[in-house]
């Protein structure tokens, strides 16, 4: 097969005999069919393995892993998309993803022609929804995976980046509280800056309050961000 020995098709016969030339014939083309069987064969284990491989590193993967057709139906969701999001692929196998409450801004459906065109996304870092509402922060990279029919589909892989993301902003407000704190020797100024700075970069709402040298604690000071809800964050 290919020009590589796949094996022998022996026969014997009990009586001495001669083959014909349409024997002989036959008999090869016998053995030509028995090794493209083989071949055929070793492809398909080589496929499943394959398949088996690529389904093993899917269920595996930290990453959300989504696939999507030129309709914008979904048509794999792995567990991690199911862990991330809060969906579980049951409800999400054949809808629209559009449909589903994940937040998708308003460039979704450009990114994903652009994929179905071809085209890769590297590394976009967005936000989106989980199912109970909570916003995340997520890298998303996207590939076009074209069918042996033609079709193009969008395999997107998102992951979960929140904690990373907090972690970053925490050594960022670090960063900024501290320099405010050695900026000024106005202590007033500098715990005023200082609240602002939280209420407006982390909680959406402040309060600084002291103890004085009698044991009475006193607010100095308190700040609200402009986006709070009134009535809400009345503790500190």
């Amino acid at each position: 097969v290919e020009g590589r020995a796949a094996g022998c098709l022996s026969f014997s016969f009990h009586d001495e005999s001669r083959l014909t030339a349409d024997e002989q014939t036959y008999f090869e083309v016998l053995a030509s069919h028995t090794a493209e069987a083989l071949r055929r064969a070793h492809l398909y284990a080589q496929l499943r393995d394959v398949s088996e491989t690529r389904e093993a590193m899917i269920e595996a993967s930290p990453a959300a892993i989504m696939l999507v057709d030129p309709q914008g139906l979904v048509q794999a969701w792995n567990p991690a998309a199911e862990r991330i999001f809060g969906w579980s692929a049951d409800e999400v196998l054949g809808q629209p993803l559009a449909d589903l409450a994940l937040g998708l801004d308003d460039g979704f459906e450009n990114d994903l022609q652009a994929v179905l065109g071809g085209a890769s996304i590297e590394r976009r870092v967005t936000k989106r929804l989980r199912r109970n509402g909570d916003t995340f922060a997520v890298e998303m990279y996207a590939v076009p995976v074209q069918l042996s029919d033609g079709r193009t589909l969008c395999l997107s892989m998102v992951f979960d980046v929140s904690e990373r993301a907090r972690i970053e902003a925490g050594r960022r407000l670090v960063t900024k509280a501290s320099a405010l704190l050695t900026r000024s020797l106005d202590a007033s100024q500098t715990l005023n800056e200082v609240v602002a700075l939280l209420a407006h970069d982390f909680s959406g709402w402040c309060a600084l309050e002291v103890q004085g040298p009698d044991g009475q604690v006193s607010r100095v000071q308190s700040e609200r961000s402009a986006s709070l809800p009134v009535g809400e964050g009345e503790c500190s």
